[in-house]
């Protein structure tokens, strides 16, 4: 935790980098938000690192911009990159906000860190994120954070793992005759003129890698979701089939926590109208545990302002009366 100062001009700064988005927001020390602004993806893994790099510093540069402020005037900046998932990537992540002009020291963490902070600000639960990628996030009442990867578990829901269900529905020849509109703009939207073209496609050619952000894969998710929110039996069950990994995920790394266990979903797949409807009855109509699906008190973004509030004013009247602003602000929410 850094001093806090009576200078007026102070900021903090929250940055969620994704893989298809970069998010920066400022705010005051009083909570108020000041600015936001969005750039290309992020993550290394999906994005080339230099690119990364650029994305997020212009991002941020162009945040404080909108704030009249710079660099000097940021008392924390909290970053959540998705892809920091080992010590080895600490160097990159530093790189990326490693800003000339920038005097505090920055913080940089899992995206899934700042998404459960603004979530649940701070408190016990679990955060289900499945957008560009996937992962199931808790934690305790006692501070411990426990990840559905540290038990060996992997839920493939993101983005392109819907495209990926539904690439191979239709080259099984599989759909019913109410499907029939699904299919004709999932090959459209893949550039192929029948089935038996996608398959030639998929066999000869790298068409349908996922290598980078905002790939064939990754584009057809929200047709997906809203097809099975309309009645669509084979995106039903492609969005099903991923959210029952995306269920014994949360109940495993739910059986670390005291019930009932909140859950707080994110990301652009559970966030659709169909599966954050399904995941809510799976959860509180079929499961062993008590589970509560809760709305998210605020978006990653300013879940990493939250952090950096916290880093900057510590705990008391002061970083609560931050809180209850910061949340209040329509940059939180959206």
């Amino acid at each position: 935790m850094s001093a806090a100062s009576n200078r007026t001009d102070e900021v903090v700064v929250g940055v969620d980098g994704g893989g298809t988005t970069t998010s920066a927001l400022v705010a005051d020390t009083t909570g108020a938000v000041r600015s936001s602004a969005e750039g290309g993806g992020s993550n290394p893994q999906h994005n080339p690192e230099a690119a990364a790099r650029d994305r997020v510093q212009e991002t941020v540069t162009l945040a404080l911009e909108r704030a009249d402020r710079s660099l000097a005037d940021v008392a924390a900046l909290t970053a959540g990159f998705a892809g920091f998932n080992e010590p080895s990537d600490r160097e990159w992540a530093a790189s990326f906000v490693a800003l000339e002009g920038l005097e505090c020291e920055p913080l940089c963490v899992n995206d899934a860190v700042v998404a459960h902070a603004g979530a649940l600000r701070g408190e016990p639960g679990v955060v289900p994120i499945c957008g560009t990628g996937s992962i199931v996030f808790a934690i305790t009442a006692e501070g411990r954070v426990i990840r559905n990867y540290d038990l060996g578990h992997y839920a493939d829901a993101a983005a392109r793992h819907l495209g990926k269900r539904a690439l191979y529905e239709l080259v099984a020849g599989r759909g019913q005759e109410g499907d029939s509109d699904l299919v004709d703009a999932l090959l459209e939207r893949w550039e192929v003129d029948s089935r038996a073209d996608l398959r030639r496609v998929l066999l000869e050619t790298d068409a349908f890698s996922t290598e980078t952000a905002g790939n064939r894969l990754d584009a057809v998710a929200p047709l997906l979701t809203e097809a099975a929110d309309s009645g669509s039996t084979l995106a039903q069950r492609v969005c099903d089939d991923a959210l029952a990994e995306v269920c014994v995920g949360i109940e495993c790394v739910g059986g670390y926590l005291e019930s009932p266990v909140s859950v707080a979903p994110t990301g652009s797949v559970l966030r659709s109208a169909y599966l954050h409807r399904r995941l809510r009855e799976e959860l509180e109509g079929g499961s062993a545990r008590e589970f509560r699906v809760v709305e998210p008190a605020m978006n990653p973004v300013a879940g990493a302002a939250f952090v950096s509030l916290q880093r900057h004013l510590g705990e008391g009247p002061a970083f609560d009366a931050a809180v209850a602003r910061l949340e209040s602000a329509p940059e939180a929410r959206r």
